[in-house]
């Protein structure tokens, strides 16, 4: 009961966070952006991601940049308070970024396919992590950004 409750919360903060993101960006940019798209459910990528392994189905936040798919994926990690803890999130975000990392050279490999679910066009990709916490110490993983919703919020016209 505590798990399920644990994980109910969390889903209400990052749908909560997600919508506000996506007006700001809409506010600020005036580009295409959506949230919560699951490739998983989308029949134009569902045999594509099926196949795959260790890949993420849903991305929490995407934008157009330019000609530029950008990706962030919603984690919500507790804030370490030892060196141990600061390195099993470390491991975690490392894990992620790698399923960010294929994400993206799935998409690259069947363009035409992203293109048509997402429904705008774009030549290039780029993933990050969006955390709900602010985690001193990690601003990367595995070559992929991660930054806390926070910084994004605040540094919002430098990232659209």
């Amino acid at each position: 009961m505590k798990r399920k409750l644990s994980i109910l919360i969390k889903e209400l903060r990052n749908e909560r966070e997600l919508p506000k993101i996506k007006e700001r960006i809409l506010e600020k940019g005036k580009r295409p952006v959506g949230i919560n798209k699951d490739f998983g459910k989308d029949m134009r990528t569902k045999y594509l991601i099926d196949n795959e392994k260790k890949i993420p189905h849903e991305i929490d936040l995407f934008y157009k940049k330019d000609d530029t798919l950008i990706i962030y994926d919603l984690k919500d990690y507790e804030i370490p308070f030892s060196l141990a803890a600061l390195s099993k999130v470390k491991k975690k975000l490392n894990g992620e970024a790698g399923k960010l990392l294929r994400l993206k050279k799935l998409i690259l490999e069947n363009i035409d396919c992203f293109i048509e679910a997402i429904g705008f066009e774009f030549n290039k990709v780029n993933v990050g992590i969006l955390l709900t916490r602010d985690i001193n110490n990690v601003s990367n993983a595995c070559g992929v950004d991660v930054l806390a919703i926070q910084e994004f919020n605040d540094h919002i016209g430098e990232y659209i």
